[in-house]
């Protein structure tokens, strides 16, 4: 055989291996992402006691922190940009699994954009954002929905989950 050949026929292995690697991957992963709302829906069908409140500030943030037995659901607001976040968290074994983050917007009372932060082991392994639009025929993919809604754009990912976990640092060391 020759040289060529057999480097083709690696090149080809390589490929579907990272083909097969993928599909198991994002399989697994999605069932991850199933069990997690799962477990998440049967947690707030429960309707559980609130079990503590408390007022915490973080930089220039007002948090107002409810705990409930699986989960903790926090308003916060955001003294300088006047943005106004609810958060729930969840968690298993003490980890944190899923983040759910609702901004309402500003300048339309009924608009929200939503996030969900799926973690495993305290690592974050997925993201989803949805924005609720009012009834209208269509919408241009090239619309900037933050600007037409007045939701914060300093909001990015890497802030929102470096946020979660000073939270739950801050509301562990609560006295």
């Amino acid at each position: 055989m020759s040289n060529r050949f057999l480097v083709f026929q690696k090149i080809i292995f390589i490929v579907l291996m990272t083909i097969f690697a993928k599909q198991i991957y994002s399989q697994d992963y999605s069932r991850f992402k199933k069990k997690s709302a799962k477990r998440t829906s049967e947690i707030l069908t429960l309707q559980q006691t609130k079990i503590d409140s408390f007022q915490v500030e973080l930089d220039t943030i007002e948090i107002s922190v409810f705990v409930y037995q699986d989960y903790l659901s926090t308003i916060n607001k955001f003294q300088i940009s006047n943005t106004e976040l609810e958060i729930f968290y969840f968690f298993e074994n003490d980890n944190l699994y899923y983040c759910y983050v609702q901004e309402r917007s500003p300048k339309f009372k009924e608009q929200s954009k939503i996030r969900h932060y799926y973690f495993k082991d305290n690592v974050l392994i997925d993201t989803d954002i949805r924005i609720t639009l009012p009834d209208a025929p269509s919408y241009s993919n090239e619309i900037d929905f933050d600007n037409m809604f007045g939701y914060n754009k300093c909001l990015k990912d890497d802030f929102l989950v470096d946020f979660f976990f000073s939270c739950i640092e801050r509301f562990n060391n609560n006295p």
